[in-house]
């Protein structure tokens, strides 16, 4: 039995028994042993053979959507996205009017929307195909066409089921079409949609704890981002931290494109991130300018801003961290208030002179050597001063050992006037 062969009698088995998240493993090549998929993908470039061995071992609808669906797969897989593009469009296609116009087969045991796993695979195929197509031909005309596919995915999830509860009907799969539909908007900057996305989540879809967490942490991620370009600070800082906390624990590379948001927003609400959290998700651009903001360093903070722009305006955060120059000059002055305090050369407390600013924005290293020495000079002042008592308290100890010599010879004098006056 060819690999192919093999693979597809494995999938008609999940299929069967109603087994959408293994089936979705193997549609996606996910599950599939290194042989068997090398051999699936060469034996599935070409359409017409894989209908044929599908009909083998499905019936319609089932046999068109495995078989566009595999050789997009093969074809993305060889780099010809084009014809990967319009495979996947096809087998969408087909599972849109599966999903609009019945309902597959299914035991009382099983939920109806058992498939949404397939149909969530199946969309995934048509984003990556379209990335790949526009790659070639650097446009952007696939994933608008994608964009418009996979949005009547979103009417389809939404259409009225008798007697069925939210988590066993289609509006579970709103929220991972919601999520591909914003992967496309954020790409190819289609922005203007997503209120309405985000609308019919909040409006129509069931609660967001009943979802799989990894669909919700998504969602939460873009939701985040696009709060934070409405300059919702407080909302997005809510929204991106639990995409931060829910993310999975191996997922370090998601975790920083989290904190890639997440650390500009919790800067603008005044909460400097830990230490530890830097060293274990480093950013240095970020480093950087947390420091400049911390010490008030004026020159520092728009070197870091001008080094990094490339970075932050690539990110989507250059806007935001413009917005930190006021924390800087509120340290600033923050700083030379201190300093005007601590200044014994300062004449005038309630005024600032322009060399107590410069002295006060001046670099770390230099501003702490000219305090060590301002210091030093206090202490030999103060040397100076217990020198200068000692000898005052030298001096009162010798007036005062004088005045008891004079009262003496007074004494004495007097002792002998009276013997004078008695002779």
């Amino acid at each position: 039995m060819s690999a192919l062969h093999r693979y597809l009698s494995n999938l008609r088995r999940f299929i069967s028994s109603c087994d959408g998240k293994m089936a979705k493993l193997l549609l996606s090549m996910s599950n599939v042993p290194a042989e068997i998929k090398k051999g699936v993908i060469a034996s599935s470039i070409k359409r017409d053979p894989v209908i044929r061995a599908c009909r083998q071992y499905f019936s319609e609808p089932w046999m068109s959507i495995i078989a566009y669906h595999v050789s997009s797969v093969a074809n993305y897989h060889m780099g010809n996205g084009r014809d990967a593009f319009e495979l996947a469009n096809e087998a969408a296609r087909r599972t849109y009017n599966l999903m609009r116009d019945k309902t597959p087969p299914h035991s009382h045991n099983v939920a109806p929307n058992w498939y949404l796993p397939i149909v969530n695979c199946v969309i995934t195929q048509v984003r990556l195909a379209a990335y790949e197509a526009d790659r070639a031909s650097k446009g952007n005309k696939n994933q608008r066409a994608a964009f418009n596919l996979i949005r009547d995915f979103l009417t389809a999830c939404n259409k009225k089921e008798k007697n069925q509860s939210p988590q066993r009907s289609l509006k579970m799969g709103m929220l991972f079409v919601v999520n591909h539909l914003f992967k496309i908007c954020f790409r190819i900057n289609l922005l203007r949609n997503t209120s309405n996305l985000r609308a019919s989540i909040q409006g129509a879809a069931p609660p967001l704890e009943n979802f799989p967490k990894s669909q919700t942490v998504t969602y939460k991620f873009y939701v985040g981002r696009l709060l934070m370009m409405e300059e919702k600070y407080a909302e997005a800082e809510e929204a991106l931290d639990f995409a931060f906390k829910h993310c999975h624990i191996a997922a370090k590379r998601n975790k920083m494109r989290v904190l890639q948001f997440l650390i500009p927003v919790k800067l603008l609400l005044k909460k400097t991130p830990h230490p530890r959290l830097l060293q274990k998700y480093p950013f240095p651009q970020f480093q950087a300018v947390i420091q400049a903001v911390r010490k008030g360093d004026l020159k520092a903070y728009n070197r870091e801003l001008e080094r990094h722009e490339d970075f932050f305006v690539q990110t989507g955060v250059f806007l935001v961290m413009e917005k930190l120059k006021k924390f800087v000059y509120r340290n600033l002055v923050k700083k030379v208030l201190n300093y005007v305090k601590t200044d014994d050369s300062q004449p005038n407390k309630s005024r600032v002179y322009l060399t107590t600013l410069k002295s006060a924005s001046e670099p770390e290293k230099k501003r702490e050597k000219r305090e060590k020495e301002r210091e030093r000079e206090r202490e030999r002042e103060k040397k100076r001063e217990r020198k200068r008592e000692k000898e005052r308290e030298k001096e009162r100890k010798r007036e005062r050992k004088r005045e008891k010599e004079r009262e003496r010879e007074r004494k004495r004098e007097k002792e002998r006037e009276r013997k004078r006056r008695r002779d």
